[in-house]
Parts: structure tokens; C-alpha cells; sequence
């Protein structure tokens, strides 16, 4: 069988890296032949006629209608037509309409990263998805000892609401602790340096994630959209996660109350099943 992959986002950022190696190691493991979508600027219709299935990576694009997502959901939908499978995995979502809720009812496999999109898909759109963590959490790359030099606390960049985007605070006490570019590295350099530290501060959702990965406490302030705070309702406990950037010294200060709940958080998200090929 041969699979479009559709929102192939490796250039993201190291985790969105490995949540694609992840994906499509799996999917070929399966014995299928992956064409990856062309362009992210319009409809891939030479590659939907191609192959014989469609699988989406949901990452970093169904929320607020953006013309992304709608087009997403429109090849879906041409697929659909088609009789082709129809997959969206790896999954948040939010803010999204109803246009393309006959879509979301005929796909093979709904899958999302935490049960905040799980409740807005229920509630909005009569769909009930699956559950599963990022794919890029079962990345066989693992911490390697000593190869990072120590610190107390690493930081990735923030959400900065007023710039609608994620950056590096340039001034302040955030700016003097040492930084991680996620868009700079590797995702094996990437978990040595959370590895390396006590705590780790980021508003990113694979920051969380590389925390997790390491056994690394983290403190994080919110993103683009709630699907940090979406995994930590999942998993039921108290975790330092916050909208209010002023409230970040106070959480990394008393970060070491949270040792418990950091213990029972990693080994339920080791407990979780990996991530499976939907054909």
C-alpha cells in the first residue's frame, strides 16, 4: 500500500522531528510505501492519486480554521470520496467549525495528544477520538550521561501573546538562564540537555514532552493553544503549568513540591502504548 503522509513538520523543531521519524518508521514497518505531501501551500491531488491511503500528522495546525487546517480537512475529504483510508493522528484541537464534521465521522483512525481536544471534539463535533501521547515520546533515542554539562535550569523560548508567537526573552531574570533552540538542535541533543538539568522552563508542547522523555521536572507556561494543560488533565495531577509569565519564578522556586507528582507523571506516561501504523 502506498500512504500519503500528510504535514510532514521534521523543519519544525527537533520534536516535531521525531514525532514524524516515529510515524513513518512505524507505518513502513507495516510494509507500506510513504509519498510525502508535495507543498503545505495548496492541495497535494498528484499525491492523493498516487496512493491508497491518507495519514495525517496533526501537529501544529487544527486550530482557529486556519487555511492550513482547512485544506488538510478538504484532502481528507477527497480521499474519503475516493474510497481511500483516512487517518488524522498525533492530533490537538481547538476553535475549529463544523464544516468538516462528516470528515472527521468517516476517518479510520481520530487520534489526539490529550483529552482537552478529546472533550471538544465530544462536545462540539459528536466524534470520539483516541488517546494517545505525542508520537515523538516513543523515539527510541534515549539521555545519554555526561555528554551535557549540568544546570540547574534550561529554558526553551515562550508563547508571547501580544507577538503571537514563540521567542527567547531577551531581558529580565528569564534571560539569564541557559537556552535550548529547539529549531538549532537535534532531538538526542535535545533530551541530553533536559537530562543535564533539574528543571527544565519552556512554553513548548515537545519541551514537555523531552522533559517527560528525560524524567526532568519542568515548569511551563502556556502556548499557542491549551494542549499542555490538555495532557496534564489527562494524567489527573497538580504540575506547574501557567498562563501568567509573572508567575514563573514562583513555580521554578518551589518546583521541588511537585517531585511527587513529577515521579507518578513519568511512569504513567511510560506505561502508555506506543504509537501504531492506523493501516
Amino acid at each position: 500500500m502506498k500512504v500519503l503522509f500528510v504535514n510532514d513538520t521534521s523543519d519544525f523543531h527537533c520534536g516535531s522531528w521525531a514525532a514524524c521519524q516515529v510515524m513513518t518508521s512505524a507505518i513502513r514497518a507495516r510494509g507500506h510505501e510513504i509519498v510525502v505531501e508535495r507543498t503545505r501551500a495548496e492541495l497535494d491531488l498528484e499525491g492523493l492519486e498516487a496512493c491508497d491511503a491518507v495519514v495525517v500528522n496533526g501537529e501544529g495546525t487544527l486550530h482557529g480554521d486556519s487555511p492550513r487546517s482547512l485544506r488538510i480537512l478538504d484532502l481528507l475529504r477527497l480521499a474519503q470520496e475516493r474510497g481511500m483510508g483516512t487517518a488524522l493522528c498525533n492530533a490537538s484541537w481547538f476553535a475549529m467549525g463544523n464544516a468538516h464534521d462528516d470528515v472527521l465521522a468517516r476517518l479510520d483512525r481520530l487520534e489526539v495528544r490529550e483529552s482537552l481536544s478529546r472533550e471538544v471534539l465530544q462536545d462540539r463535533h459528536g466524534v470520539e477520538p483516541v488517546l494517545t501521547l505525542d508520537a515523538s515520546y516513543f523515539h527510541p533515542a534515549r539521555v545519554v550521561a555526561g555528554r551535557e554539562a549540568p544546570a540547574r535550569i534550561r529554558m526553551t523560548d515562550l508563547y508571547w501573546p501580544a507577538a503571537r508567537g514563540f521567542a527567547r526573552p531577551t531581558g529580565g531574570p528569564l534571560a539569564r538562564f541557559p537556552f535550548i533552540a529547539m529549531d538549532q538542535l537535534d532531538w538526542q541533543t535535545m533530551l541530553d540537555q533536559t537530562g543535564a538539568s533539574e528543571v527544565l522552563l519552556t512554553g513548548r508542547h515537545h519541551g514537555v514532552y523531552a522533559a517527560c522523555r528525560a524524567r526532568t521536572p519542568f515548569v511551563a507556561l502556556s502556548g499557542n493553544t491549551p494542549k499542555i494543560e490538555g495532557l496534564v488533565a489527562w494524567s489527573g495531577l497538580e504540575l506547574p503549568v501557567t498562563g501568567d509569565v509573572g508567575a514563573l519564578g514562583g513555580l521554578l522556586a518551589g518546583v521541588r513540591r511537585y517531585r511527587a507528582a513529577f515521579d507518578v507523571l513519568f511512569d504513567w506516561m511510560e506505561s502508555q502504548p506506543p504509537w501504531s501504523s492506523p493501516f
